[in-house]
């Protein structure tokens, strides 16, 4: 947790600061609170998901997190665009 928490404002900076200039201005406000709700959302839904997983194994646990992450990698490379 307290790894987590040192590292939640630099991740929340460089978050916004991508979202802004990857935004047209227009579309701020709707942007930003799309992107709110699924980030919150993911809070509840991944803690479900992780109790059931992790209630069979914690091996799986770790697999899971592992593909996750990668997965959220890939999908930031080649989903993000290099240019506003």
């Amino acid at each position: 947790m307290l790894i987590y928490g040192a590292l939640q404002g630099p991740m929340d900076i460089a978050l916004f600061t991508l979202r802004q200039r990857r935004t047209e201005p227009a579309w701020m406000g709707r942007a930003f609170a799309v992107s709110f709700s699924f980030n919150y959302l993911g809070f509840p839904l991944g803690s479900a998901f992780a109790g059931v997983v992790a209630a069979h194994s914690i091996a799986t646990a770790l697999f899971v997190a592992v593909v996750m992450c990668l997965a959220a990698t890939i999908f930031a490379v080649f989903l993000v665009p290099s240019k506003a």
